[in-house]
């Protein structure tokens, strides 16, 4: 009887050191959980949240709604490609092949589309995450649609003082950095397509 009275006892220690270490893993995991959800809140930078499988959203920060126009209501349930949020298709590919291939993608420079029909370059940054045993994408979109305008001018101000001739043949087209026109009939677009026709 004694050793079915240890036995037991030492069953029962180790059922409530299970139940314990359980909860305690529990309260990490909540409280993991509620630290992701106020950052992705508050991050300054525009982040939306999506189902791995297919790409739905599900959430969207404040920053995503000022920079790019769409409310939360707006955007939960659908992809960025119903949206109709890539402007460019090739771009859109490439940033999919390699989210399914490495599962995280590093500063993309793409060009995206305001909810108004204007265009934004940005940095696509994005990586899958497991929120309560389902697989998610976490995406940022940093907008830096006003540094590339700001390269472009430093670009067109050091072409004008070059004289043609100390240029070499197709040094224009090869070192002008990347544009995303800021929307149709804009002052920066029609400057982008007259640099485009050059």
């Amino acid at each position: 009887h004694a050793a079915a009275d240890a036995r037991g006892r030492v069953r029962a220690d180790q059922g409530g050191r299970h139940r314990q270490f359980g909860a305690e893993a529990e309260t990490a995991l909540r409280q993991s959980e509620e630290r992701f959800a106020k950052a992705f809140r508050l991050t300054p930078v525009p982040t939306l949240l999506a189902r791995a499988e297919g790409l739905a959203i599900t959430g969207v920060n404040e920053a995503f709604s000022r920079v790019f126009g769409f409310g939360s209501e707006t955007v939960t349930g659908r992809t960025p490609t119903d949206l109709d949020l890539w402007v460019s298709e090739p771009q859109r590919d490439r940033f999919e092949t390699a989210l399914a291939r490495t599962g995280c993608v590093m500063g993309l420079e793409v060009c995206l589309r305001h909810e108004d029909g204007s265009n934004l370059d940005c940095l696509v940054s994005a990586e899958r995450v497991t929120i309560d045993d389902t697989e998610f994408v976490l995406m940022v979109l940093q907008d830096i649609t006003d540094r590339k305008h700001t390269e472009r001018e430093l670009f067109d101000a050091i072409e004008a003082a070059v004289p043609p001739r100390t240029r070499r043949s197709g040094e224009r087209e090869a070192d002008m950095p990347p544009f995303c026109p800021v929307g149709p009939g804009s002052a920066s677009t029609a400057k982008w397509r007259r640099a485009s026709s050059a």
